[in-house]
């Protein structure tokens, strides 16, 4: 009798334990991403240096990131009528929707290439134009420069034309409308906190150059679709950050568009880049709700998002100095001064070669001291040694992780501390502990628990005790 009962007792704990466990490995992240390829973060070296996993980490969420690249609103209207994430949706505390781009610049690619097919005979499609211009088409030699000039004859009238104001209202439908993102999203969650960031200008350093007039048409082109953006946000109780302000406010150039005119190329990626990524992370903290915020570090609540107890800021959630001075031109130095030459040492020591040393320096006062300081007269000098560790030396010191050590202060006119402060309206916080050597998947898609690992390694060795158990008695009654 005593044996039956063990065993009894030992098959329902084993049920409990895979109840326990099944629970852990579904429960649903606090965030979730929605959006095109500024969520997924489309060609930074990580995840990590894209604009989600900066707010995960800031407001301390586990986060599901579920953008895809190339995404428009119908796309995410049809991810969501699947099904598949309402638990998502239902659980979330923050959703974030960056979209809207590529509905407008699909109808502006399809029409550069119905031009460029009549004229040249060709068969190319919206998709092939929109992968050229943004360093995405398969084949190497089929970019923006192809054409160019086709785009500019589109460009010319494209916000008045009836294609793209079709879009700009299947847009609008899509996202807004009775039966859009936004209906849907509230009928699962009433609650979530949503914010939807508007469209920057990829093209703004273009202005006052020669390609001046795409980054006049563009801007046109996202100003409308913002002006959308922000009409429907008491409609759907959603707060807009405003990311196009930022950008534009910006003393830097934020998107990998350029004109590199040393070497006569330019790049016109619409990406934002890494330090775009982060000015996108504090947009969005920025306007985030602090009530329900505690400091992560002492559990104190945020007042005005810094915690009182330990300076900790919510846009961070590491040390923010007091010192975070912000002037009106740029210079680099202290915890990210990359003095003299950019020193890499140890096991594979690649000495004389690649090091941008002190004179690479932007005037208006814009001095990056070491290792990338860019002046009229760029200098080039010789000393990048590279480690095994690849340890940066002069305070910028990158090991077999490549942490990002300490914070980018950026002095005597752009002084960025404790985490890369930025000038003239733009304060990039955000300090950077990035791990090259970490993988690079989706933070999102890893993300529900933090102790989820501990309960499934306890859940494992409940049942592996359990079977012995009942392995141990089966093997005594057949003995007896």
């Amino acid at each position: 009798m005593k044996t039956k009962l063990t065993a009894i007792l030992l098959c329902i704990s084993l049920v409990f334990a895979m109840i326990a466990w099944n629970t852990a490995a579904t429960e649903p992240a606090e965030y979730l991403a929605l959006g095109d390829s500024i969520s997924a973060a489309y060609g930074l070296k990580s995840e990590k240096e894209g604009f989600v996993y900066l707010v995960s980490k800031g407001l301390g969420y586990t986060v599901a990131n579920e953008s895809v690249n190339g995404n428009t609103a119908d796309g995410i209207l049809d991810e969501l009528k699947t099904g598949e994430l309402d638990p998502l949706v239902e659980n979330a505390k923050l959703i974030t929707i960056t979209c809207g781009g590529n509905d407008l610049m699909n109808v502006l690619y399809e029409a550069v290439a119905e031009v460029h097919n009549l004229t040249n005979g060709t068969s190319y499609t919206g998709r092939d134009v929109i992968e050229a211009f943004g360093g995405m088409h398969p084949d190497p030699t089929l970019n923006a420069s192809v054409f160019f000039t086709d785009t500019m004859v589109v460009l010319n009238t494209f916000t008045e034309t009836e294609a793209f104001k079709k879009a700009l209202a299947g847009y609008e439908s899509n996202m807004f409308g009775e039966n859009g993102v936004l209906a849907y999203i509230r009928e699962k969650n009433k609650d979530a906190e949503i914010i939807i960031a508007t469209q920057y200008n990829p093209y703004k350093s273009f202005e006052n150059t020669m390609l001046g007039v795409i980054s006049a048409k563009i801007n046109g082109g996202a100003i409308l679709l913002n002006e959308v953006i922000t009409n429907h946000a008491s409609d759907w109780d959603y707060i807009v950050a405003d990311v196009y302000t930022a950008f534009q406010n910006a003393s830097r150039n934020l998107c990998n568009a350029a004109i590199d005119g040393n070497n006569n190329k330019i790049e016109f990626d619409f990406h934002p880049n890494k330090a775009g990524h982060k000015v996108i992370a504090q947009t969005v903290i920025s306007v985030h709700s602090l009530e329900n915020d505690s400091c992560p570090t002492c559990g104190t609540a945020y007042e005005n998002g810094v915690c009182p107890q330990c300076s900790e800021n919510i846009a961070t959630s590491e040390t923010t100095s007091a010192s975070e001075t912000t002037s009106a031109s740029e210079t680099t130095s202290a915890s990210e001064t990359t003095s003299a030459s950019e020193t890499t040492s140890a096991s594979e020591t690649t000495s004389a070669s690649e090091t941008t040393s002190a004179s690479e320096t932007t005037s208006a006062s814009e001095t990056t001291s070491a290792s990338e300081t860019t002046s009229t007269s760029e200098t080039t000098s010789a000393s990048e040694t590279t480690s095994a560790s690849e340890t940066t030396s002069a305070s910028e010191t990158t090991s077999a992780s490549e942490t990002t050590s300490a914070s980018e202060t950026t002095s005597a006119s752009e002084t960025t501390s404790a985490s890369e402060t930025t000038s003239a309206s733009e304060t990039t916080s955000l300090s950077e502990t990035g791990n090259e050597s970490e993988d690079h998947r989706d933070p999102g898609n890893q993300s529900p628990s933090s102790k989820l690992p501990l309960i499934l390694i306890v859940s494992f060795l409940i049942v592996f005790v359990i079977l012995g158990a009942i392995f141990l008695i089966v093997r005594k009654n057949k003995r007896n």
